[in-house]
């Protein structure tokens, strides 16, 4: 099973940052994206997508992350329990100078994107 693109079912993944993929998608289904095991290099750039679908991404709290998330007639929760139901808004975190930052765009219509983040 493709763990990156969910069709009507439900997938869990649990990539390090050599497996985690450009773009995570989900129609019509769950997807649960664990993220924790992440330790990034380098900035990375990263897509989530739900439509009339829910993805939950779960992030470490030592990674270095800023969310642009869209949402049209949907709900996107930001690392910080902020939320946008219609419209754009953006997360970013005051880190370290020089550490890795992994870039996330998330677009959610009429689904759910929500990040947690945990250890």
């Amino acid at each position: 099973m493709n763990q990156n693109e969910v069709v009507f079912s439900q997938a869990s993944a649990n990539p390090s940052e050599l497996e985690l993929k450009n773009e995570y998608s989900v129609v019509f289904g769950n997807q649960t994206i664990d993220m924790r095991s992440v330790n990034l290099e380098e900035d990375k750039e990263i897509e989530f997508n739900a439509v009339f679908g829910k993805q939950i991404i779960m992030l470490p709290k030592d990674l270095n992350v800023r969310v642009k998330a869209s949402a049209v007639f949907g709900n996107a929760r930001l690392p910080d329990d902020r939320q946008v139901a219609f419209g754009d808004m953006t997360y970013q975190e005051k880190s370290a100078e020089g550490m890795p930052i992994l870039y996330v765009e998330a677009n959610v219509v009429f689904g759910q994107v929500r990040f947690i983040r945990s250890n």
